[in-house]
């Protein structure tokens, strides 16, 4: 994959090689840091006159019961996110053991997917614990499974719906306990751009400082891997901190 829609790499899954450079409730502690929640989402509380949305996503939550066009049975979904001008959206969802979608398609939307727990597989890849997988736009969709219980972070850049525009592009797919981190990320300390596209930039950084604010020009969505916590920060606002690896994507503001 090269160009904007790509993700930088050096591996390959189900024979697609990763090329180019380019996309609830409850808290929790961690490193005795406490989760930081706000208006809108149950848990935590407000800092510096900023709020923060924060959940921890393993946590019991009050999942909605979402049926899947193709597929079966119907998964369980919690919205975290929906940006209003885009309407991109960041979500968890928990797939039972056995879902499937054997009748293809394609997405009109790209799809960023982290996998919590258990495996994803889709159209000859495996997306594994612990890694983090770029759908493009377009591409073909087959022989979806879960075969165990699963639970997967995901965004999408726009409302889900069915796209005749066939692209041929890989799925592609990255381990990120082991991916290099081989530039600086854009909160402090290392990182690794993984995309970029229309809807800002998605990266993996190494850790989040207790005082990192996110840009005053972004907001920025955090999903921390070891953890299994996500949270939100607006323009200017302080981003929750993290102990380890975790996904991190920024969203540019109108002005």
């Amino acid at each position: 994959m090269s160009g904007a829609t790509g993700v930088p790499g050096e591996s390959t899954r189900g024979g697609n090689q990763m090329r180019g450079a380019t996309g609830v409730p409850g808290e929790s502690t961690r490193g005795g840091n406490q989760m930081r929640g706000a208006t809108g989402v149950p848990g935590g509380s407000t800092r510096g006159g900023n709020q923060m949305r924060g959940v921890a996503l393993r946590s019991e939550h009050d999942w909605l019961t979402i049926p899947i066009p193709l597929a079966e049975p119907a998964v369980e979904m919690i919205r975290l996110h929906v940006d209003p001008a885009a309407s991109s959206s960041s979500a968890l969802v928990r797939f039972p053991s056995g879902w499937n979608r054997v009748t293809p398609c394609r997405y009109s939307v790209d799809e960023e997917v982290v996998m919590l727990e258990g495996e994803l597989r889709i159209s000859g890849c495996v997306i594994p614990r612990g890694s983090y997988a770029f759908i493009p736009t377009g591409v073909l969709r087959f022989a979806t499974l879960t075969p165990v219980r699963s639970l997967a972070f995901a965004w999408f850049s726009g409302p889900t719906g069915a796209t005749d525009d066939a692209v041929d592009l890989p799925v592609v797919v990255l381990d990120l306990a082991s991916a290099e981190l081989d530039a600086r990320s854009p909160l402090g300390g290392r990182g690794r751009l993984l995309r970029t596209s229309a809807n800002g930039t998605c990266w993996l950084v190494e850790s989040i400082a207790d005082d990192v604010v996110a840009p005053g020009n972004a907001a920025v969505e955090v999903c921390e891997l070891s953890a299994g916590a996500w949270s939100r920060a607006e323009p200017s606002a302080p981003v929750n901190p993290a102990v380890g690896r975790s996904i991190v994507r920024l969203f540019p503001t109108a002005h």
